[in-house]
């Protein structure tokens, strides 16, 4: 039978020799923007996924690097399938014979790169269920608010 899974706070008491098993508090801070460089695909795949990952508790501003890369990745990925689409799978060398696209190749490496960025930053499904996400905050209800704004209000606190 398999072992079950420790939960974080079991790996925390239990630790490793030498080492924390604490992971290191970042601030979040606000939403990292887009960096100028990024242009076209990448920068549409930044403004799609950024969000999310900063609402998970997924990116800071010590991501944003990886986050270049993934999106770069994403973009080279995305624009040699689209020229794949365009031209075929196969060209016609000068000496007349057929060969296979040179897109194929460049699309072949990035998306293994892109498979290491996805699992990386949790967008696969697989992913994020290996992954031990922050727990989310609690919603404000009508309730809530009011017990809120009641304890706020309390004398003596």
């Amino acid at each position: 039978m398999a072992r079950l899974k420790k939960t974080v706070e079991q790996r925390a008491l239990e630790g490793l020799p030498g080492k924390s098993r604490v992971a290191p508090v970042v601030e979040r801070g606000a939403v990292p923007e887009c960096p100028k460089w990024l242009t076209g695909i990448a920068e549409e795949e930044w403004n799609r996924v950024a969000t999310g990952l900063h609402q998970a508790g997924l990116l800071t501003g010590l991501d944003v690097s990886a986050l270049e890369g993934y999106c770069v990745t994403y973009a080279k990925w995305k624009t040699a399938e689209q020229q794949l689409a365009e031209e075929g799978l196969t060209i016609l060398t000068p000496n007349g014979c057929t060969q296979i696209h040179p897109c194929q190749s460049i699309s072949n490496q990035a998306q293994k790169l892109l498979l290491a960025w996805v699992k990386a930053f949790g967008l696969s499904p697989d992913s994020r269920g290996r992954m031990e996400l922050p727990p989310a905050p609690p919603a404000m209800d009508e309730d809530s608010l009011f017990l809120k704004k009641l304890m706020d209000h309390t004398p003596g606190r």
